[in-house]
């Protein structure tokens, strides 16, 4: 099917702390030294990652074909070392690229994207008409940079996108760490534009963003979850209608394979009702398959399971309730920590199968006691 070449030029803001560029200037003839992506073109081009022209140009604003678009993320992956494997798996997938019609010089980074469920072979019904590469949506790419960096999924959607209904919901996650990881970050009006094309200096900055992400070592606390406290007001499906302290009504969609823990214990979203004020909070780093949701505002108790260190200044630990289920939480220098006559103690006094008393903010230990 034909589609409409839509150029949309967005405004990026650069999420990931960087000190400065350090790379061989490409000088491209049609990139002006002011241009707002012209680092990232330079970035890039010197990585290997993308190429320009014979004529010294590089057509920033060209739309990006999806063939273009697995070919650079490749390329990314492999400058920042964390390809699956350097292996070309087209002869794996001849009949499938010969059935598609997929151009020659792209089939290995097709083939890999293929091998590594980057992408499906459904998806290729729309990659090639004729012989032309049709354009990559802001969506697949998305979603395939979220596959590429192969970073940690969240049980919880939380995208303020006026166009979210235009998303297709399987690809919310991919989306959300997306957002969260400040890859793709929508543009000025507060869209995301998932239908529209990306260009090719648009995708330039992604996959600066890429091989940067790909780089990074440990956690980032704040991009790994989140902590939301006020009103539930409604529950339909897998989403919360929730208003929060100063008003502000939140849309948060719950991932279908999210483990819900409600007050500690093992629940469902159906155990919930509307106009109940509540904690709701998820992290990664600490567990990336369980949703914390806590009603009540009480002291909970258990057995110090396990302790493990996540950041220089952060740990996870585990409790054992009194149900005998695991709950991870985070531990850090602002956690208040006491033994059992109420005297402020450190954190090496905390130790493995003791039992405690604690009090938290959905994620995080505000207060913890030994009791024996």
């Amino acid at each position: 099917m034909k589609r409409k070449n839509t150029i949309i030029v967005f405004i990026v803001t650069i999420l990931l702390t960087v000190t400065s560029f350090s790379f061989a200037k490409a000088s491209f003839s049609d990139v002006a030294s002011d241009h707002w992506g012209t680092d990232y073109i330079d970035f890039a081009a010197d990585k290997g990652i993308i190429n320009g022209f014979p004529e010294g140009t590089f057509l920033p604003e060209n739309p990006v074909t999806k063939e273009q678009a697995l070919a650079m993320l490749y390329r990314s992956m492999k400058a920042t070392n964390i390809l699956k494997s350097t292996e070309d798996f087209t002869w794996e997938y001849i009949s499938v690229m010969d059935a598609y019609g997929i151009a020659e010089w792209s089939r290995p980074y097709v083939s890999y994207a293929l091998k590594y469920k980057m992408i499906e072979e459904n998806d290729l019904l729309h990659f090639v008409e004729g012989e032309i590469g049709l354009p990559a949506s802001r969506q697949e790419v998305a979603v395939w940079a979220a596959k590429a960096v192969d970073k940690e999924l969240s049980p919880l959607y939380f995208l303020e996108y006026k166009d979210i209904a235009d998303i297709h919901p399987e690809e919310l996650p991919y989306i959300d760490l997306m957002y969260r990881q400040g890859v793709m970050i929508g543009d000025d009006h507060n869209e995301f534009r998932p239908n529209s094309t990306i260009t090719r200096v648009e995708f330039a900055a992604v996959c600066y963003r890429v091989y940067h992400l790909g780089n990074s070592q440990g956690y980032d606390l704040e991009k790994e979850g989140n902590t939301f406290i006020g009103t539930i007001k409604d529950i339909k499906g897998n989403s919360l209608s929730f208003v929060n302290a100063t008003g502000i009504q939140k849309t948060l969609i719950i991932s279908e394979d999210a483990g819900i823990i409600i007050n500690g214990k093992e629940s469902s979203l159906k155990q919930l009702k509307s106009d109940t004020e509540a904690i709701i909070a998820y992290n990664n780093a600490v567990d990336n398959k369980n949703l914390l949701i806590w009603t009540e505002e009480s002291m909970y108790q258990g057995t110090l399971y396990e302790m493990a260190q996540i950041t220089e200044d952060s740990s996870r630990i585990t409790i054992k309730n009194e149900d005998g289920e695991k709950i991870s939480y985070l531990f850090n220098d602002e956690t208040e920590l006491y033994d059992k006559n109420s005297n402020k103690i450190s954190i090496i006094s905390l130790t493995l199968d003791k039992n405690v008393k604690y009090t938290c903010d959905g994620i995080k230990i505000i207060e913890i006691q030994i009791q024996d």
